[in-house]
């Protein structure tokens, strides 16, 4: 189980707005406190920080963690493939309806999409490329200083 602290995992985005529904991803899990559980979603502390664990990922999914305090989220994506997670939580980065910072955890919530697992196409190797194209010319040049010699 990786254990990290949310606060060093990429940020998506912070809103001030009703999150609602987050195109191309489902919400699974949600905590509606500072500390429950919901399936394999674990929150633990109270107000303004605590710990986390989330197991039982999918390794073929993408998964994003949302915190909510006062009006405020703060979005997390975790590292595809990771399939647990544990560490720390805090409000720090969150705000106040007055604008102040820290306000209590109202909820966490974990959504998933479903990481794309098909192949890229295959390139065209460029050297032979060029090698293709210089034979073309060179036959065109060879061509050219026959019909030359010829004439």
């Amino acid at each position: 189980m990786t254990a990290l602290s949310l606060a060093t995992l990429p940020l998506l985005f912070q809103v001030t707005l009703t999150l609602g529904l987050v195109p191309g991803w489902t919400e699974i899990l949600k905590v509606d406190s500072d500390s429950g559980t919901d399936g394999g979603l674990t929150v633990t502390g109270g107000g303004t920080s605590g710990g986390y664990s989330l197991t039982g990922l999918a390794a073929d999914h993408q998964y994003m963690v949302s915190l909510k305090g006062g009006p405020s989220f703060s979005v997390y994506l975790l590292e595809a493939g990771i399939t647990s997670i544990s560490g720390l939580w805090n409000t720090d980065g969150l705000f106040k309806g007055n604008g102040t910072s820290g306000p209590g955890l109202s909820n966490v919530v974990v959504w998933k999409t479903r990481v794309d697992d098909t192949p890229p196409p295959e390139s065209v190797p460029e050297p032979a490329a060029m090698a293709g194209l210089m034979a073309v010319g060179a036959g065109i040049v060879l061509n050219r200083r026959k019909k030359a010699e010829q004439a």
